[in-house]
C-alpha cells in the first residue's frame, strides 16, 4: 500500500511538470523529489520501490523510456533507502532509534540525511548519462544534486514537521508494522559510515572519470 501511495504521488507530480526541463531530455523539473527522503524515513523500503516504479512509469508514458531511465529510477530508490538508513544511524553500538518528532533538531537531522540521499540520486543519474554518452557526469550529477537539494530544503523540511506531528499520532510507523526494531535494527556505526563514504566516494570517482575523459 505504501509503495502504491508514494508511486502515485511521484508519478502525478512528474507528469504535472513534464514540459519543464532543466537540461533538455535528461533533467526535468520534479517537485516530487522532496517526497523521496520523506517517504524513505516515514515509510521505509516500500517507498523506495514506489519511486522506482513511478520513475520508470513516467518515462514510459512520456515515451522516454531507456537505459537512462533505469539509472534515474535506481537513483530515486537508493535515495529513499539512504535517507532511511542514515536516519536510524547512531554513534553508540546499541543506540536507540531517533523518534519522529516535530522538533527543529529532528528537522535538521532530516535535512542532513536528505542531502546525502540527494547526492546518491545525483550520482546514479550522472553515471547513467555518462555511460550512455548523453552528457558528462559532472553536468547531470551537479544539476540533479542542486535540483533535489533545493526541493528537499524548501518543501521537505516543512513537510517533515507537519508529517511528524500528524503521522505518528494517526498511523503506525512502518517498522512497527514490519516486526519492529528486531526485524529492522538501527544502522550501526560501520554501516552508517560506509553509506556516507560510499556516496561521497562515488561522486568523487564520477567527477574524476568525467574530467579525465572530457
Amino acid at each position: 500500500a505504501w509503495a502504491a501511495v508514494t508511486g502515485a504521488a511521484a508519478l502525478g507530480l512528474r507528469l504535472l511538470f513534464k514540459h519543464v526541463q532543466v537540461l533538455p531530455n535528461v533533467v526535468y523539473l520534479d517537485p516530487g523529489l522532496a517526497l523521496v527522503p520523506l517517504a524513505g524515513v516515514f515509510m521505509g523500503p516500500a517507498a523506495a520501490w514506489g519511486f522506482f516504479g513511478a520513475s520508470l512509469g513516467a518515462d514510459a508514458i512520456l515515451g522516454r523510456l531507456g537505459w537512462l531511465s533505469v539509472f534515474r529510477a535506481l537513483g530515486l530508490m537508493f535515495c529513499a533507502l539512504t535517507a532511511e538508513r542514515l536516519w536510524t544511524f547512531s554513534l553508540r553500538p546499541r543506540g536507540r532509534m531517533p523518534p519522529l518528532r516535530e522538533q527543529w533538531s529532528r528537522a535538521f537531522r532530516f535535512l542532513l540525511v536528505s542531502v546525502c540521499g540527494c547526492l546518491v540520486f545525483a550520482v546514479w543519474h550522472g553515471l547513467g548519462a555518462e555511460m550512455n554518452r548523453v552528457y558528462p557526469f559532472v553536468y547531470v550529477a551537479g544539476l540533479e544534486f542542486v535540483h533535489a537539494v533545493v526541493f528537499a530544503v524548501v518543501f521537505g523540511v516543512p513537510l517533515y514537521q507537519v508529517i511528524a506531528r500528524e503521522w505518528v499520532r494517526t498511523m503506525d510507523l512502518w517498522r512497527d508494522a514490519m516486526g519492529g526494531d528486531k526485524a529492522w535494527p538501527p544502522t550501526g556505526l560501520a554501516s552508517g559510515f560506509m553509506t556516507f563514504a560510499g556516496a561521497l566516494g562515488a561522486a568523487a570517482a564520477g567527477i574524476y572519470v568525467s574530467s579525465a575523459v572530457y
